[in-house]
C-alpha cells in the first residue's frame, strides 16, 4: 500500500464540503506593502457574471478597471477588500496561529476562480498584458506570464444601449475560440475594457460571450478630480510561466486537484469524494 502524503493544508481543504475544494483563498498579501506605479482620475466598476444587476450579492466578483498614462490595472474589488480586511485583523491580531479565511463579500461564487484570483495590467508603451495568478492552498507556486497586447477585430453595428448613463455601441467579434457581443462608450475615447478586452474606438461597458457563460457589465464609471495610485503587489516570486502552460494548470486543478498539486492517495483514502467541476475557461484557443 502506497504510504499517503498529505499535508497540513491540505487536511484543512479535506475538512471541508465537497463541493467547495477551492473555497480555501490563497495567501493573502498585505496590502501595505504595494508599490505605485501609475496614477488616474478614472476608475470603472464592473459586474461580473451578475445574476441581478441590481444585487452585489448575485455577482460572481465586483471587478475594477483603473487606467493610468502608462498602465491600466483590472482586478477583483471583492478580493482587494478581503486582503484589506485581512491586512488589518493581522496587524490587530500579532499572535495569532492563523486567520479567518474570508473577510467581508466575495460574492456567490465563493470559490476560487481564475478570473477572481488574477490581476491583469496592460502596459501601453510595451504594448504587452500580464497576468498575476494566486493559485488555491495546496499549490507550491503562483504564477504569471505576459504576452503581446491582445486585441480583438470588432464589427461595429449601428445598435445603441444606454449603460451606466453612457450611451453605447454594439460590437462583435470572435476571440481565442469564442463569439462575443460588446457595448463600448462613444463618449470615452479608450480602447480598453474589462479583463483582455479593448481594441474598440470607445471604453467597453459590457461584453458577453454569446454563450453567456461570462458576464462583464459596467455599474459604475468614477471620474476624480484629484489622481489617485495605480498599485501592484510584490509579484517577484511568481514563477514565471506562459498562457498555453498555464491554462493547462487550470484545467487539470479543475479536473482532478489532488493530482495537479502533487498529493499522493491510497485507494481507501476520500480523494474519490472530491468530484470535477465543469471547466469552461473564456480562452479556448
Amino acid at each position: 500500500m502506497k504510504k499517503t502524503i498529505i499535508s497540513l493544508i491540505t487536511i484543512l481543504i479535506i475538512c471541508t464540503d465537497i463541493q467547495s475544494q477551492f473555497i480555501v483563498s490563497p495567501s493573502k498579501p498585505n496590502i501595505n506593502n504595494m508599490t505605485v506605479i501609475d496614477s488616474s482620475n478614472l476608475r470603472i466598476w464592473y459586474a461580473f457574471n451578475a445574476t441581478d444587476i441590481r444585487k452585489q450579492e448575485t455577482y460572481d466578483d465586483l471587478q475594477r478597471l483603473e487606467i493610468g498614462n502608462q498602465t491600466s490595472k483590472y482586478y477583483s474589488y471583492f478580493l482587494f477588500n478581503d486582503d484589506s480586511l485581512s491586512t488589518v485583523w493581522i496587524k490587530n491580531h500579532p499572535n495569532a496561529k492563523g486567520i479567518p479565511n474570508k473577510f467581508g463579500t466575495i460574492g456567490k461564487k465563493d470559490t476560487w476562480d481564475e478570473y477572481i484570483f488574477s490581476e491583469y495590467f496592460k502596459n501601453y508603451a510595451e504594448h504587452s498584458l500580464t497576468q498575476y495568478t494566486r493559485m488555491p492552498f495546496g499549490m507550491r507556486n503562483f504564477y504569471q506570464y505576459s504576452e503581446k497586447m491582445p486585441e480583438q477585430i470588432w464589427k461595429i453595428a449601428e445598435d445603441t444601449l444606454t449603460i451606466a448613463e453612457y450611451l453605447c455601441q454594439k460590437a462583435t467579434c470572435r476571440f481565442r475560440g469564442r463569439n462575443y457581443t460588446a457595448w463600448f462608450a462613444i463618449d470615452i475615447p479608450i480602447q480598453n475594457g474589462p479583463w483582455k478586452f479593448g481594441s474598440l474606438p470607445g471604453l467597453i461597458l459590457k461584453v458577453s460571450d454569446n454563450d453567456m457563460l461570462y458576464k462583464f457589465e459596467c455599474v459604475k464609471v468614477e471620474l476624480f478630480n484629484k489622481k489617485y495610485p495605480i498599485k501592484i503587489h510584490d509579484y517577484r516570486k511568481f514563477e514565471k510561466t506562459d498562457r498555453k502552460k498555464l491554462d493547462k494548470l487550470f484545467k487539470n486543478l479543475y479536473n482532478d486537484y489532488f493530482n495537479a498539486v502533487g498529493l499522493i492517495f491510497t485507494d481507501t483514502d476520500n480523494s474519490t469524494m472530491w468530484k470535477k467541476i465543469p471547466y469552461n475557461p473564456l480562452e479556448l484557443e
